[in-house]
C-alpha cells in the first residue's frame, strides 16, 4: 500500500512539474523577440525606367527620416520625410520637394506597414506659415498633454539653403484627426543659418534642443571667428577637413529650451564636428562633412546622441556621442564620440546607407527605426546609373525597424540593418 501511495505521489509531482515547465515554455514563447516585416514603408515604382518587377510591392512615395512614437493610448504614431508622387516633379520624374506632413497610426509596429497615411499639415497650411518645400524630418512628441511636431522647412519657396526649424502643436487627443496650429520658428535670432533635424528631450527637469547646422564660409555660428571650407576652429581647437573636399561643415549643436513653446533656445553650444573619414567621405556622391539627424537615448546614467554621418549614399551611417547625465550637457568637453560607426551598410543583407533613426519600445524591447536603400549608389536621370553627386536627386528611401540590445558596458548594440 505504501509503495502504491509513493508511486501515486511521485506521479503527481512529475505531472505538476511538467505543467510548470509547460507554462514556462508558453511564457517564453509569448516573450519572443519581436520580428518586423521590413520594410515598414517601401518605395514606390514610378514609370521612369525602374525595375518594376523588383519593386512590385512598393507603396506610396518613400519614407526617410522615420519617427515612431508609442503613446499611452496603446498606438504607435509614425511620421517621416515623405516623398509624394502626386506633387510637382523634376524633369527626371523624381519629386524631392516633400510638401506635406503625414501620420500613420497602428496598434503594432508591423501594422504601420499597411496603415493609412493621413496628411495632417498640407502644403497650403505650411505656406501660410511661411514654410515652403523640403519638409524634412518631422518629429511627433506628446509633452504635458499637448502634441508637438518639430520639423524643418525652407523659408524661401525655392532655396534649400534657407532651411530652418519650426514647431506646430495640436491640443486634441488624437494627432491624426486633431487640428494643428503654428507655434513658430525655433530660435530665429540665434539659429539663423542653414539648420535642420531638431529634436528635444528632458533630463533633470531641464529641456534640451539638439539639431544640425552648417558653420562654413565664415560660419553663421562661429565662436572664435575663424572657419573656412578646409578647416574650422571651435572653442579654440582647429579641426582639419579630413576628406579634403572643401564642402563645408554640418555640425551638431545643443541648447536649453522650455516646454512653453520650444521656440527659445539658450546656452547654444557646438558639441560635434566631423572628425573621421567615415563622417566625411561619400562613395557615389560628393564627399561632405556631415553630422546630422540626432536622436536621443537615455539609459544607464548616460545620454546617447545617435546621429547620421557622411553623404546619403551607401556611406551614410550612424555615429554616437556619449555624456554622463550628471555633466554639463552644454559643453563640448562633456561628450565623447565613437571612433567607428555604430550602424552601417550591410552588404550581407543588401541594405545600404542606414541613417536618421528614432527609438521606441515594443513591450520590454528597445527598437530602432531607420531608413536605408535596397541598392548601392544613387539614381540619376531616372535610370540605374551611379552618376549623380547630389543626394536630393535620389530621395527614395525605405523605413525599417529592428530590436536592438545593450552591451555589458551599458552602450547600445544595434547590430546590422535588417
Amino acid at each position: 500500500m505504501k509503495k502504491k501511495l509513493v508511486a501515486i505521489f511521485s506521479a503527481a509531482v512529475i505531472l505538476t512539474w511538467c505543467a510548470v515547465f509547460a507554462g514556462c515554455s508558453q511564457s517564453i514563447e509569448k516573450d519572443e523577440t519581436p520580428v518586423y516585416t521590413n520594410p515598414l514603408v517601401k518605395m514606390q515604382a514610378l514609370s521612369i525606367g525602374w525595375n518594376t518587377t523588383y519593386y512590385s510591392e512598393m507603396q506610396y512615395g518613400s519614407a526617410a527620416d522615420p519617427w515612431v512614437y508609442y503613446h499611452t493610448d496603446g498606438y504607435y504614431y509614425m511620421t517621416a520625410t515623405y516623398t509624394s508622387t502626386t506633387t510637382s516633379t523634376t524633369t527626371d520624374g523624381i519629386s524631392p520637394s516633400f510638401y506635406q506632413i503625414d501620420i500613420r497610426k497602428s496598434s503594432t509596429i508591423n501594422g504601420l506597414r499597411n496603415s493609412t497615411e493621413t496628411t495632417v499639415i498640407n502644403n497650403s497650411t505650411l505656406s501660410g506659415w511661411g514654410c515652403y518645400q523640403y519638409i524634412w524630418a518631422p518629429e511627433l512628441h506628446y509633452i504635458n498633454g499637448v502634441w508637438y511636431i518639430f520639423f524643418t522647412a525652407s523659408s524661401s519657396s525655392s532655396s534649400v539653403s534657407s532651411m530652418r526649424q519650426y514647431v506646430a502643436k495640436c491640443v486634441n487627443e488624437d494627432p491624426v484627426t486633431g487640428t494643428w496650429s503654428f507655434v513658430g520658428q525655433v530660435a530665429s535670432s540665434t539659429i539663423n543659418g542653414f539648420s535642420v533635424d531638431g529634436t528635444v528631450f528632458e533630463l533633470n527637469n531641464q529641456w534640451y534642443y539638439v539639431w544640425a547646422q552648417d558653420v562654413y564660409d565664415g560660419g553663421v555660428w562661429d565662436e572664435d571667428g575663424s572657419s573656412s571650407n578646409d578647416s574650422v576652429t571651435i572653442h579654440g581647437t582647429a579641426y582639419s577637413d579630413v576628406a579634403g573636399n572643401g564642402n563645408g561643415w554640418s555640425c551638431l549643436f545643443i541648447g536649453k529650451t522650455n516646454s512653453d513653446d520650444f521656440t527659445t533656445v539658450t546656452d547654444v553650444t557646438l558639441i560635434s564636428v566631423p572628425l573621421y573619414t567615415w563622417e566625411c567621405t561619400g562613395k557615389s556622391s560628393a564627399s561632405v562633412n556631415v553630422n546630422e539627424g540626432p536622436a536621443i537615448l537615455l539609459r544607464n546614467g548616460k545620454v546617447f546622441i545617435v546621429y547620421s554621418a557622411s553623404a546619403c549614399d551607401e556611406s551614410y551611417c550612424l555615429g554616437m556621442l556619449t555624456a554622463d547625465q550628471s555633466t554639463n550637457l552644454c559643453s563640448i568637453d562633456s561628450w565623447t564620440k565613437s571612433s567607428e560607426p555604430v550602424f552601417a551598410t550591410s552588404e550581407t543583407n543588401c541594405l545600404y546607407g542606414p541613417g536618421h533613426c528614432s527609438f521606441t519600445k515594443d513591450g520590454n524591447y528597445d527598437v530602432i527605426v531607420y531608413h536605408c536603400r535596397p541598392y548601392s549608389g544613387l539614381y540619376s536621370n531616372a535610370t540605374r546609373t551611379i552618376t549623380t553627386t547630389k543626394g536630393l536627386d535620389d530621395p527614395w528611401r525605405e523605413t525599417h525597424a529592428k530590436v536592438f540590445t545593450w552591451n555589458s558596458d551599458g552602450t547600445p548594440n544595434f547590430g546590422e540593418p535588417e
